[in-house]
C-alpha cells in the first residue's frame, strides 16, 4: 500500500514538472509549483481521466496476469506469450504517455517558440 501511495504521488508531481522543464523551459522549483496548481485548478478533469485509466488498468491486469500463467508453459509458447505481455504494456504506456502529452497541450499550449531557418538563396541545380 506504502508503495502505491509513493508512486501516485511522485506521479502527481511529475505530471507536468517534467514537460514543463523539458518544453517549457521553467526551472524545477517553478516547474513544479505551476504543475501542482494545474492538477489542482484542473482537479475533475482529472479525477475522471483517473478513473478512466483505472477502467481500463483493471481488464489489462488481468490479461498480464493470465498470460504471465501461460509464460511459464516453456517452449515456443513463452515466447509468444512474453511477446503479446510486452506489445500490451506497451501500449497502455503508450496511452498513458499520449494522455499527459495532450493535457499538458491543453492546459499549457505548446508553441514552437523557435524561428524556421531562413531559406538558402542556392540557385544551383542538383543532379
Amino acid at each position: 500500500m506504502a508503495f502505491m501511495i509513493g508512486v501516485s504521488v511522485s506521479g502527481t508531481l511529475s505530471f507536468f514538472t517534467i514537460p514543463l522543464i523539458w518544453f517549457g523551459g521553467y526551472r524545477l522549483g517553478s516547474a513544479l509549483n505551476l504543475g501542482l496548481r494545474a492538477l489542482v485548478v484542473n482537479w475533475k478533469p482529472f479525477l475522471m481521466l483517473a478513473l478512466g485509466l483505472f477502467a481500463i488498468l483493471i481488464p489489462v491486469a488481468f490479461v498480464t496476469g493470465l498470460l504471465f500463467s501461460w509464460a511459464g508453459a516453456g517452449g515456443f509458447l513463452s515466447v509468444v506469450v512474453l511477446g503479446g505481455i510486452m506489445i500490451l504494456m506497451l501500449a497502455f504506456q503508450m496511452l498513458l504517455f499520449g494522455t499527459q502529452y495532450c493535457s499538458y497541450r491543453d492546459i499549457f499550449g505548446m508553441e514552437d517558440q523557435r524561428e524556421p531557418p531562413p531559406p538558402e538563396d542556392d540557385d544551383q541545380l542538383v543532379a
